[in-house]
């Protein structure tokens, strides 16, 4: 009878895991926003210069076009509407439609996290 021996690799899994990950939803927020500036609205180009994407901690990113009483402002007019002006909705349609390409990154990052 001998001895068989299995390697343990649950703590590197668990040092990689939300390291590749945290990269990831930053790496597919500037994917996003980068996406975003390149359909949005044209006019001036006000609302293309701001779109942005930042970290806002571990695993969280934010995308944002047009800031609330910022440069940009009327992007949500844009988006949503008023009562003079009917929606042209881009930012939700594009986040949608980026949706799959997200899954895939975090399925990816996750996949190589676990290979650690």
């Amino acid at each position: 009878m001998g001895w068989r021996v299995k390697k343990n690799r649950f703590g590197e899994i668990a040092k990689a895991l939300p390291r590749d990950v945290d990269k990831a939803v930053n790496d597919s927020a500037d994917r996003l926003a980068l996406l975003l500036s390149a359909v949005v609205w044209r006019r001036t180009g006000v609302i293309s210069r701001v779109t942005t994407s930042r970290s806002k901690g571990p695993m969280h990113a934010e995308v944002a076009v047009g800031w609330y009483l910022g440069k940009g402002f009327y992007s949500g007019f844009q988006e949503f509407g008023t009562s003079r002006q009917g929606a042209r909705p881009i930012v939700v349609p594009t986040a949608q439609g980026f949706v799959p390409e997200y899954v895939s990154a975090m399925r990816t990052a996750v996949a190589n996290a676990c290979k650690a």
